[in-house]
């Protein structure tokens, strides 16, 4: 008797406005995912982003957002940006509207860089930083921003370089608050 791998179906969604001008999410497309549907790591985060959009083949910059629900499960998938060469254009505001209408509690952002250089530009540690306070105030987790290579497996992630502070955004978010 032969052994099958048993596949995770992850949902790719994107976001349309109703006549009334209400956002809701419409499926794009299945995902089939070999892991468990857990993605803890950089690398499976980067196999995943392979795996739906051939991230690290891609000639121009695309931003993905990744939700998660409390057990670290993905329940949605989202392409939210396509660039230029050199660049892809988000808002906060854009990311979290996917990540509230999914029902994440955490969520990862990706980006990858078509000239193969995962170094994070100042653009992307601003923005990081300005996505990590925003959805602090949304109660959700920026678990990672990861930035992925072109024609590699290379990636950066911020919260292996600690750039992702999470002691320091609740001190923002309680002076906020305050």
């Amino acid at each position: 008797m032969k052994c099958e791998k048993k596949m995770k179906l992850l949902y790719q969604y994107d976001v349309y406005l109703s006549e009334n001008r209400t956002p809701y999410l419409e499926y794009v497309k299945d995902v089939r995912s070999d892991a468990d549907g857990v993605y803890r790591t950089p690398n499976a985060i980067l196999d995943l982003l392979n795996l739906a959009f051939r991230a690290n083949e891609l000639a121009e910059e695309r931003l993905w957002l990744i939700g998660f629900d409390a057990q670290y499960h993905c329940v949605g998938l989202f392409e939210v940006s396509h660039g230029s060469a050199n660049r892809s254009v988000a808002s906060s505001a854009s990311i979290l509207k996917r990540a509230l209408l999914i029902g994440a509690i955490s969520i990862i952002v990706a980006h990858n860089h078509p000239s193969g250089v995962v170094t994070p530009s100042d653009e992307d540690i601003a923005f990081t930083k300005q996505l990590h306070i925003a959805a602090r105030l949304c109660d959700i987790v920026l678990n990672d921003h990861i930035i992925i290579g072109a024609g590699s497996n290379a990636y950066y992630s911020m919260l292996e370089h600690d750039m992702i502070d999470h002691d320091k955004c609740e001190e923002i978010y309680q002076k906020m608050c305050n």
